[in-house]
């Protein structure tokens, strides 16, 4: 009988490197063995049990087996550091950050910008911050966003805050 990513998630908790017994280690090693010889189909049920959806169209055997192995592997020694989640998220903000603005040309203003506009005598500060933008203690993810919460109609968020 085949193994399923079901049955690794018996014991789930997490161990440390330093007191993960022999035993344990010993089986995670051969359930990484194993995917060497798993036919693609039969690692599409590991990326479902990681990541909650089918993989895309396309993807490679070996994609699904690298995905396959680390998901085993954090799952006995722990995944990812929440600093390095984090750093990862403020990489892939900024890019996409990037990327939006470079359709116009323009680039896009960088964490730790404050901008201030004023509106119909009050004075709005939004600061750019790696999650999206801060305003009124509150975190956006488009400066459109707040555009419009401040004028209460659809702004371009870029234009009305001078960029």
């Amino acid at each position: 009988m085949q193994a399923t990513p079901e049955s690794e998630t018996e014991g789930t908790e997490r161990a440390s490197t330093v007191g993960l017994s022999s035993r344990r280690e010993a089986h995670l090693d051969t359930k990484l063995a194993s995917l060497e010889t798993l036919p693609r189909g039969d690692l599409i049920p590991y990326w479902v049990a990681a990541y909650g959806r089918q993989p895309p169209k396309g993807l490679s055997r070996r994609v699904l087996q690298y995905a396959a192995a680390h998901h085993l592997q954090a799952q006995v020694y722990g995944g990812l550091k929440e600093s390095t989640k984090r750093k990862f998220r403020q990489i892939k903000a900024d890019h996409d950050r990037k990327k939006a603005h470079e359709k116009n040309g323009k680039s896009p203003p960088r964490v730790g910008t404050r901008l201030i506009r004023e509106w119909r005598g009050k004075t709005h500060i939004v600061d750019v911050i790696e999650d999206g933008y801060l305003y009124d203690f509150t975190t956006y993810r488009s400066l459109s966003e707040i555009a419009r919460l401040i004028t209460g109609t659809r702004w371009s968020g870029p234009r009305f805050f001078g960029l």
